[in-house]
This record gives structure tokens, C-alpha cells and sequence, in this order.
């Protein structure tokens, strides 16, 4: 039996790489497949790895759902690669299965059980949907069989939608802790990231920023997020200051941020985004964190770091309050 884990960030590889632990599997049964251009310099995997990014940016969720020729010809590249390279059943380890990608390898049949692996670190509410109602029944009831006219890759794009996984009888979740997959109906098992040695040097009494991708996102306007930015840095900054930006910032943001050190006169150094968060709150102890809401925050809060997290005060927000509507994401001091 393969076990084929699906991974798109730091985040769900280390994730994984602490379910392939906690399972005890077998290196010739381990197959991790990257996508979203994952690169993975940190850490030697004994077990076969494979890169899909290609096949996962050429078929984009939205034309999958829309167009039936590159859903057609999607769904023949997913099971060609199945037969060529999985060659037996397997278990599949996606981060959700709101997306097709994830559910052409679930649908296929080959794959005997599907389970989810920890992506993130902030709990969502409303990407669960556990009791549909009977307009939700009925709208993709309608989409999937009259629309979409397959069983292999599915709406709603919520990450679990009743009755989704319907090869099985039950979920199995691997997380660091039982906050992620809190309203996931499932068993969940916490899992320990592998203890990496990275060489970054963290000053004593120092604090580190983590910014988020969150105006390229339109979760928050750009003047609102850059005020937060300001009066956060102001308030928790130190004699020395670490920044980790997000990829999706833009230069004008960065710079603009940078601006407010300076006008403070307070060191700072920008952190090589090459090298996973993750490992830097595993290898050090007592670090001061400072965010507006990054997953990355609650992460180094399990691991007993002093977090500053001021993600209410973008509950002023018009779009920040639609993102909180939307996701039913929880705010740092409700988990």
C-alpha cells in the first residue's frame, strides 16, 4: 500500500514528514508530490518525491469547474501519472479536498482513504460544512450531476463539504495540536515536526515581525494594513528587529514598513525566506514574535514562544470583517 501525501508549503511538509513518523511507514511506500513550486532545501527524504506545480498552475480550480475539455483532459493526466508512477492502491494525505487537484487523486481508484494534513495554523469554521442545508443539497446537487457530469472532481470548494470522502467511514486528520481541524468531524492525531538545525542567529532580547500577504489577498485595504503595520511596529519593537515578509507583498509595502523603522531609529534585518519559519521556532526558545494574525504566530505560540498578535485591530476593517464572515476564521485570543 502506497501513502501519497500532497504538499504545498513548509507548513504541510513538516506536517507530513511527522505523519510519515507517526505511522511508522515504510520508505518504498512514501511518495510525497510537491505543488504550488514547494522547494524543499532544508531536509534529505529517503522516499520518492515528485513536482506537479506545472500540472497544478495549468489547471487552475476555476476553468477545471468551468471547462469541460481541461477537466476532461485534467482528470486523464492525474490518472495517467497514477498508473505510471503510484502503480498500486494508496492512501492519499491532502491539506483539504476543496480543490480539484486534491480530489482527482481521492476520486481515482486506486486511492482506498483520503485524509487530511495540517496547512495552516489558523482554525476556520465555515470552510466545514458538517450540516448542509437543504438550499446547499440542492444547489450542488444540481452543479455536480447536471453541470459538472462527473464524480471525480466535485463542488462545493469548501475543504469538507458531508459525505465528501465517500469511499470511507470515518476522517483521520494529522495535525501539531486540535486546534486546526477543531471543526473537522474527524480523529484527529498530533504529530511532531522533525527538529531541523538552521544557522540564523536570533539577538537576545530582540523582536520579530512577521508580516502577511493580506492587500494582495484583498483581505484588508492597503492604508488600513500599513497604519496597523505602523502602530504595531511603534509598540513592540526592539533595540533589534528581525522582519519576515510575506512572497505576496509587494516591494512598495516592504519599503513603506522598512520607512517606519527608521523613522524610529531601530535596527533591523530582513530574514532569509529560503529558510522555513518552522525550523527557527524549533530550534530556539523565548523568542518575542509580533504579527497581525499569521498562521505562523499561532504555530510558535504551541511551541511556548511570547507572541504578540494584534489581528483585532483589523476588525476595522470592511474587508476584514467580510474575510471573518466569509471563512468564520478564529481570531488569535478565541483559540
Amino acid at each position: 500500500m502506497k501513502h501519497v501525501f500532497i504538499i504545498n508549503s513548509h507548513t504541510t511538509f513538516f506536517t507530513a514528514v511527522g505523519c510519515v513518523d507517526f505511522l511508522k511507514l515504510s520508505q518504498p511506500d512514501i511518495l510525497f508530490i510537491y505543488v504550488r513550486n514547494y522547494k524543499n532545501s532544508i531536509m534529505k527524504c529517503d522516499w520518492e518525491t515528485v513536482d506537479l506545480s506545472q500540472i497544478f498552475a495549468d489547471y487552475p480550480a476555476p476553468r477545471i469547474w468551468r471547462e469541460r475539455k481541461l477537466r476532461t483532459n485534467f482528470i486523464r493526466i492525474i490518472d495517467e501519472f497514477v498508473s505510471s508512477n503510484i502503480k498500486s492502491n494508496y492512501k492519499l494525505y491532502a491539506p483539504h479536498y476543496g480543490h480539484p487537484f486534491f480530489q482527482a487523486f481521492y476520486s481515482n481508484q486506486r486511492c482506498v482513504y483520503g485524509s487530511y494534513i495540517q496547512e495552516g495554523g489558523i482554525p476556520f469554521k465555515n470552510t466545514y460544512i458538517v450540516n448542509p442545508t437543504i438550499k446547499q443539497k440542492v444547489l450542488y446537487w444540481a452543479i455536480n450531476s447536471i453541470y459538472l457530469r462527473t464524480k471525480r472532481v466535485w463542488m462545493p470548494h469548501e475543504w469538507y463539504y458531508k459525505g465528501i470522502l465517500y469511499k470511507q467511514n470515518k476522517i483521520d486528520s494529522f495535525a501539531t495540536s486540535d486546534s486546526f481541524f477543531h471543526y473537522l468531524p474527524s480523529d484527529n492525531h498530533i504529530v511532531k515536526w522533525p527538529k531541523i538545525s538552521v544557522n540564523v542567529d536570533i539577538e537576545d532580547n530582540s523582536t520579530i515581525f512577521i508580516f502577511d500577504g493580506f492587500v494582495f489577498h484583498h483581505f484588508v485595504e492597503s492604508d488600513f494594513y500599513l497604519e496597523c503595520c505602523h502602530r504595531m511596529i511603534v509598540e513592540d519593537s526592539s533595540p533589534m528587529n528581525y522582519l519576515r515578509f510575506h512572497p505576496a507583498q509587494s516591494e512598495e509595502e516592504k519599503e513603506k514598513i522598512l520607512s517606519y523603522f527608521r523613522e524610529i531609529n531601530k535596527k533591523y534585518e530582513i530574514m532569509d525566506t529560503s529558510i522555513p519559519f518552522e525550523t527557527i521556532i524549533l530550534c530556539n526558545k523565548h523568542l518575542k514574535i509580533a504579527g497581525l494574525g499569521s498562521s505562523l504566530l499561532f504555530f510558535a505560540r504551541d511551541l511556548d514562544h511570547s507572541i504578540l498578535c494584534h489581528d483585532r485591530w483589523l476588525s476595522k476593517s470592511v474587508l476584514y470583517k467580510r474575510y471573518k464572515k466569509v471563512s468564520g476564521f478564529l481570531y488569535f485570543d478565541e483559540t
